[in-house]
């Protein structure tokens, strides 16, 4: 199973909760060759079983960028050991959607500034993107609700 090209000639395995689910075609996926660039936009609670699954076939060198709310680059560290992946957590926003959003970076401890670049251009078509350190990423993920300026506003000010 592939997705879309991000980059023109390149095409990527798509992994996702449904192949966890779905043996035969994880082991399909598995089997293909491991690629660099792992995007891992899993739910929080599926993180461990998609670290796990990954683990025998990844990268030492992947670059991971993670989507999930509230897991840490350690924890992904963590679930990715021995290997040495690189990792970067990143937090996006709505307003992505439609262009204007706003994503916030880190890096674990094998990033590197080129892992940080490779991540970057993932987002920056659609969003601005900020580097934050590691211990500010839970306030980032909590906060992109209360200064969603998309969001209508209530009040007398909104009405």
């Amino acid at each position: 199973m592939r997705v879309a090209p991000l980059f023109p000639g390149k095409d990527r395995p798509l992994f996702s909760p449904e192949l966890v689910r779905r043996p035969r075609l994880l082991d399909r996926l598995l089997r293909s060759p491991p690629a660099r660039l792992v995007l891992l936009s899993v739910k929080p609670q599926m993180m461990q079983q998609v670290l796990a699954s990954l683990l025998p076939t990844i990268r030492d060198d992947a670059l991971v960028v993670s989507i999930a709310a509230g897991i840490s680059a350690k924890f992904i560290e963590k679930g990715l050991s021995p290997k040495q992946c690189h990792i970067i957590r990143t937090m996006p926003n709505t307003p992505m959607l439609v262009g204007e959003g706003m994503v916030a970076m880190a890096a674990g401890a094998h990033a590197t500034r080129d892992d940080l670049a490779a991540a970057r251009k993932l987002f920056e078509a659609a969003a601005e993107v900020i580097e934050v350190a590691e211990d500010k990423m839970d306030t980032v993920t909590a906060v992109p609700t209360a200064l969603d300026t998309t969001r209508p506003t209530t009040g007398p000010e909104g009405e």
